[in-house]
């Protein structure tokens, strides 16, 4: 649906086309494609600079982040978790993410105990915190 959303958008104000171009990244994320999830995140990131949403340049700049962490590209991880710290801060899942990707597995692991499994998290990040709980465990 998403691709199909995107192809109609098209014909459109750029803008229009943002939500199903990061409804298509998470699709092939939720799939297991990370490469090419990353490459439509990486999109999604510059369309929204263009647009000026700056909310949706902080999601996908977590979303590239822990994509980038599953690849194993330490230093892109570094670099997307840095520049959301920068200009909006980090949420304790990231910074557990941040500590595990600089090799601070006990920082990860003490972070991860104080979140609440019950808070409102969308799928993928659940998904991520689940993932990151098992590597520092």
């Amino acid at each position: 649906h998403a691709v199909q959303a995107r192809e109609h958008a098209e014909s459109l104000d750029p803008a229009f086309g943002q939500a199903p171009l990061h409804m298509h990244a998470q699709a092939l994320r939720l799939g297991g494609d990370l490469a090419g999830a990353a490459a439509l995140f990486e999109e999604s990131l510059a369309l929204n600079r263009r647009v000026g949403d700056r909310r949706m340049v902080e999601v996908e700049l977590h979303n590239l982040g822990h994509v980038a962490i599953r690849r194993g590209e330490v230093e892109a991880a570094e670099r997307y978790f840095e520049e959301l710290a920068r200009d909006a801060g980090l949420t304790d899942p990231n910074r557990a993410a941040l500590a595990y990707v600089r090799g601070d597995r006990q920082t990860a692991s003490n972070i991860l105990t104080r979140i609440d499994d019950a808070e409102e998290l969308p799928l993928d990040d659940r998904a991520e915190l689940e993932w990151l709980r098992n590597q520092v465990s």
